[in-house]
């Protein structure tokens, strides 16, 4: 396997359409500590809760994925 991270986030999201599991590992690599430090501070440092949320919200960024205009970032949209 060889990585994508090169790639810009358009392309990795265009792949993950594709059902490319390395783009989406690479997506879902990208954004998840962030995600989960949010989660730790939004959920009063439960940790397990945290992780159950993201989880649940990664579902959610792979299930919508198709409805993602790309005028921002998935980090800052």
């Amino acid at each position: 396997m060889f990585l994508k991270t090169n790639l810009s986030e358009k392309k990795l999201v265009d792949l993950c359409l594709n059902n490319d599991r390395q783009a989406q590992k690479e997506l879902y690599e990208k954004y998840k500590c962030a995600m989960y430090s949010t989660a730790v501070r939004l959920l009063n440092n439960n940790f397990d809760d945290a992780s159950d949320v993201l989880q649940e919200a990664f579902i959610e960024v792979f299930r919508n994925l198709d409805s993602f205009k790309h005028i921002s970032t998935l980090g800052h949209g």
